[in-house]
């Protein structure tokens, strides 16, 4: 998203190169869109701005599609609004009920720290976060550590949540191991988690 004459837009390749700036910085931004990449807008070389990340095909696409999903479902979704209490740019914005959660579309790595930092500035602004994950996730194991990282509580229940940009929809599946420490003796039991979202109410 870009700002045009006082208007938030969105990059399109049937969009006119015109002045387009930061909503973030209020730094001009570029236009870029080709036969090869999505469009999207982009920093001059060196811009300090927190906006300015770099973003694979695979990112931008399921930001669009989660715009569209959320839309769909009247979640009111807003694309990359920049929190400055706490310096943080969701991907997406959405609205179930009363409650603002912020759909982090993760296709890059991030370390435990930084997750952690960001939770925490939600946590501030008391707004939920789920974090999705794409395809570099998808396409192999996670490891153990990575399997706690990335687990939240939603929809009532311990979950992995993934965004399929080749059938545009979520996906679950996990196996979790649980463990009862208020026995004596520890007892552990597989539990199989599948997930269908075209079933579920969100």
């Amino acid at each position: 998203m870009a700002v045009e004459n006082g208007k938030m837009v969105l990059a399109s390749s049937k969009m006119k190169r015109n002045h387009f700036t930061c909503p973030a910085c209020s730094q001009t931004v570029f236009l870029r869109a080709g036969s090869v990449k999505m469009a999207h807008f982009a920093h001059a070389k060196g811009s300090d701005c927190v906006a300015s990340e770099g973003e694979t095909r695979e990112h931008l696409l399921g930001k669009k599609q989660l715009f569209n999903w959320a839309k769909r479902h009247q979640y009111k979704p807003v694309y990359e609004v920049y929190l400055p209490e706490i310096k943080q740019r969701p991907d997406l914005l959405i609205k179930i009920g009363r409650q603002t959660v912020a759909l982090e579309y993760q296709c890059s790595p991030i370390s435990l720290t930084r997750l952690q930092e960001r939770n925490a500035g939600y946590r501030k602004m008391n707004i939920k976060v789920w974090w999705i994950l794409g395809a570099p996730y998808r396409h192999r194991r996670l490891s153990n550590f990575k399997v706690a990282q990335f687990t939240q509580f939603i929809f009532n229940r311990f979950d992995l949540l993934f965004w399929n940009t080749t059938e545009e929809r979520f996906s679950y599946g996990q196996q979790y191991l649980k463990i009862d420490f208020y026995k004596k003796k520890v007892q552990q039991t597989m539990v199989e988690t599948s997930f269908n979202a075209t079933n579920k109410k969100y």
